[in-house]
């Protein structure tokens, strides 16, 4: 199940999800580093795995 708490949000679990196909809960976190709204897989990163 993929979860995020916005659109970005959800977008950036699927994103991480589909490339990095994690087997554990993970949490991830994403940073718009270029201020253009768009979530790039290098803004994101994997905070939590359990």
């Amino acid at each position: 199940m993929v979860v995020g708490t916005h659109r970005f949000g959800t977008k950036d679990a699927l994103m991480y999800y589909n490339k990095f196909k994690p087997k554990k809960t993970t949490i991830v976190h994403w940073i718009d580093k270029n201020a253009d709204r768009d979530v790039q897989l290098e803004e994101i990163e994997a905070i939590n795995i359990s």
